[in-house]
């Protein structure tokens, strides 16, 4: 591996995954992800460069700087949503928006087919991801599951603690700020396997034209979540899981795929498969979306 030792000084907010864009000239931008756990106050750290134009596996040695007292606001993430009062500490949601746009375009607010879909996403967090659904696509409603306070890999890193102070709070805000008027969001709080078994038990249950998991991240919790979400999923539906490629997961989801007939892997570019799981239920759509996967 070819290493680059670049001295630059960044201010670096409490994510688990914070991503810099530094210009390396002109044209090329790189970037960057801080791994949890491997950050120390005023340390230098070597980070894997995710990008350097094509994909590379390279080093970069960068001087960064860590204050674990305050949130830091990612003006970005509201400026995605369009939503100026909106207040973001993380972007987990960007990078994936272009690919959910092309998956699910059927369903967006500019396209001509009709019918409205209901959401249903499995760790909301700040609330990013609930707007995005909510403002791009036919969404008649949003249900968001968290217990808004935190996982395991947020609770054993004090860089996040700052954040979780009033991370429900900010999310209540932050949907307040930016859900449209059409859209109905409704809000469970509590651990993810309880509040799905809860909704399955419902005479009738609610089903969901898409299903986000994006909560616990230990492969026994994503599997939980991903099994009591097909019971919710409508026919036709689609389920997409986040953070693929934590440990365990990837073997989570390849059990899921050869023990569930009634779902079939999306296997297109539209879907980000480094990062990201997608199926389709095999049944007729409720509301149209593709003809194929």
């Amino acid at each position: 591996a070819v290493l680059m030792h670049c001295p630059v000084r960044l201010h670096v907010a409490v994510h688990q995954y914070r991503t810099i864009t530094w210009p390396q000239g002109p044209e090329q931008l790189v970037k960057f992800s801080l791994l949890p756990g491997k950050l120390q106050r005023d340390k230098a750290l070597t980070l894997s460069v995710l990008s350097v134009g094509e994909r590379s596996g390279r080093n970069v040695s960068l001087e960064v700087t860590v204050d674990a007292r305050k949130v830091v606001y990612d003006s970005r993430a509201a400026e995605l949503v369009h939503c100026p009062r909106c207040r973001f500490t993380s972007d987990w949601t960007s990078d994936n928006t272009p690919y959910w746009a092309a998956l699910l375009q059927p369903w967006s607010r500019s396209s001509a087919l009709g019918g409205e879909i209901d959401v249903l996403e499995i760790g909301s967090w700040e609330g990013l991801s609930a707007l995005w659904w909510a403002q791009n696509l036919r969404a008649r409603s949003v249900t968001c599951l968290d217990s808004w306070e935190g996982g395991a890999e947020h609770k054993t890193n004090t860089l996040f603690h700052p954040a979780l102070s009033d991370l429900e709070a900010r999310f209540d805000r932050n949907i307040e700020a930016g859900l449209p008027a059409s859209v109905t969001l409704t809000k469970r709080k509590g651990l993810s396997h309880r509040s799905l078994a809860g909704m399955i038990n419902e005479d009738p249950p609610q089903l969901f034209d898409l299903i986000y998991v994006d909560g616990e991240h230990s492969a026994p919790g994503v599997l939980s979540d991903v099994v009591l979400s097909l019971r919710l999923l409508a026919p036709g539906g689609v389920l997409i899981v986040d953070d693929v490629g934590w440990s365990g997961i990837a073997e989570v989801i390849n059990t899921v795929a050869s023990t569930h007939e009634n779902i079939e892997r999306i296997r297109s570019a539209d879907c980000r498969q480094e990062t990201q799981a997608c199926f389709r239920e095999r049944g007729a759509p409720r509301v149209p979306l593709l003809e194929q996967v």
